[in-house]
């Protein structure tokens, strides 16, 4: 994904930190990557080899990049209040991928029974993301061989893994206590 590259996101979720601090020149980077992108999607509009339909969702990302432009490099803001601190987060879009990540909040609510689920995400984003993808017969095909063999492969995880996976069904992550 050039997005990603360009906005300099490792594959996986993407971390919403109120730690990560860009310099002047890494923002540099990162508007350059992202002019560069804009500049490949122009090109690629005005290439008539594309189908139509492909050169007008082209057009669809260019605008939406455009118009988001100030948003796309800020982080998750840390506030001190009278209350104590709080985080300003990002604004939400309805696309596909964000609705997919909020399907994994409300996924790990209902595990652990808590509201504020957002240690849990940056931790655990990317093993939440392939839960969901069990309802996919395609990925279970690939990775199981079928619903009928998967008790086989889950049989050759060890007892220690599966005890680790019990307490955190249960709401308490061992990897907390380190």
């Amino acid at each position: 994904m050039r997005w990603r590259a360009a906005l300099r996101w490792r594959n996986g979720h993407v971390p919403l930190s109120t730690q990560i601090k860009w310099n002047d020149n890494e923002l540099q980077k990162a508007r350059k990557g992202i002019t560069d992108f804009l500049s490949i999607l122009k090109t690629e509009q005005e290439n008539l080899e594309n189908s139509k339909s492909l050169r007008r969702g082209l057009k669809i990302i260019e605008d939406r990049f455009v118009k988001y432009e100030e948003n796309l490099l800020v982080t998750n803001i840390k506030v001190d209040t009278e209350n104590g601190k709080k985080i300003i987060k990002l604004e939400r879009t309805n696309n596909g991928i964000e609705q997919d990540f909020r399907k994994c909040r409300r996924h790990v609510r209902r595990l652990i029974g808590n509201k504020d689920v957002e240690e849990t995400i940056q931790r655990e984003g990317v093993g939440l993301s392939l839960l969901l993808n069990m309802k996919i017969p395609e990925y279970v095909r690939m990775v199981y061989d079928s619903w009928e063999c998967m008790g086989k492969r889950f049989s050759e995880v060890n007892e220690e893994s599966l005890k680790l996976a019990d307490l955190l069904l249960q709401g308490y992550n061992p990897w907390w206590a380190q």
